[in-house]
């Protein structure tokens, strides 16, 4: 009896465990059991070494769904290209795009203006992941296919660490092109070409040209300075002979200041006469032109 009951306690403690865990699950689980991914493709002309089943997508760091499945183009599609073929499952809310009302139109707005998706490492441990965000569409066209997409299709563009290898390559491309001997043998023709300019100079002459400059130069500035020297001796005499030309003429002045005013009392009163004689003239022209008529010879005679 002791037995059973043990049994029946053990039994009804697994179930319980059991019915945690389950709830558990749901509980904790229902957002990711529940949830309507939405899945697209992309296709890839280059490496996703480091790229795995699992490895998250993200975009500008934030993940917002996850790779499921990396194949060749030519597994899944009719062509010969040699794409690399990524499939991955986005969140429903990721770009604000909901499973229920995903078309075409909406995808291909965001593309253009400019959604791509490309590959990221990890740091230096090798792996890496799936990286979405808008790019310059002109510098990221889409790749060419000649097949319709299972899935909506996101153009991919080149990994930051292609774009670097590529730029290395065109610029040891470039090295390549530079003919480096023929410019080290130009280099040394030109210097060879200097130094024979040099030799062919005739120093000695611009030398001795420089120092009869030189001496004209010196002897244009003791000019100078004697010219100087010599105004400056004479300016106290030129200050003293203006001084006194100005007292003789204050002085002349002085002495004259009566007849000065006497002159000017007389230019007053001939102005006086003849404004009188200007107003004559405008009441009486004929008077001031003939005179007064001559008096009468005889009594009772008109002149």
């Amino acid at each position: 009896m002791s037995e059973r009951a043990n049994f029946f306690k053990i039994g009804l403690f697994v179930i319980g465990a059991t019915t945690i865990v389950v709830v558990g699950i749901v509980v904790l689980g229902a957002n990711v059991l529940f949830r309507h991914p939405i899945v697209m493709e992309s296709y890839f002309d280059e490496t996703v070494q480091g790229l795995d089943v699992g490895s998250p997508v993200k975009f500008r760091g934030v993940q917002i769904g996850r790779v499921e499945t990396i194949t060749l183009a030519g597994n899944e599609y009719p062509t010969a290209k040699r794409y690399v073929l990524v499939r991955f499952a986005l969140e429903r809310n990721a770009f604000q795009l909901q499973a229920e009302h995903m078309n075409t139109q909406l995808l291909q707005r965001e593309i253009d203006k400019g959604l791509r998706v490309r590959t990221a490492a990890k740091g230096v441990t090798g792996t890496a992941f799936l990286e979405a965000d808008y790019l310059d569409p002109q510098r990221h066209p889409t790749l060419a296919i000649d097949w319709t997409p299972d899935y909506p299709y996101v153009p991919s563009a080149g990994s930051v660490i292609t774009q670097l290898s590529d730029s290395v390559n065109r610029i040891l491309f470039a090295l390549e092109k530079i003919d480096l001997e023929r410019l080290i043998i130009n280099m040394e023709e030109s210097l060879q070409a200097i130094a024979g300019l040099a030799r062919d100079t005739n120093m000695k002459e611009i030398s001795r040209q420089t120092e009869l400059l030189l001496t004209e130069i010196r002897r244009t500035n003791s000019n100078l300075d004697q010219m100087v020297q010599g105004v400056s001796a004479e300016l106290p005499s030129s200050l003293a002979n203006l001084r006194q030309t100005l007292h003789r003429l204050d002085s002349l002045l002085v002495n004259q200041q009566p007849n000065v005013e006497e002159t000017l009392d007389n230019l007053r009163v001939l102005s006086d006469n003849l404004r009188t004689l200007s107003d004559e003239a405008r009441a009486y022209p004929a008077h001031t032109l003939f005179g007064a008529p001559p008096a009468p010879a005889f009594p009772g005679e008109t002149p």
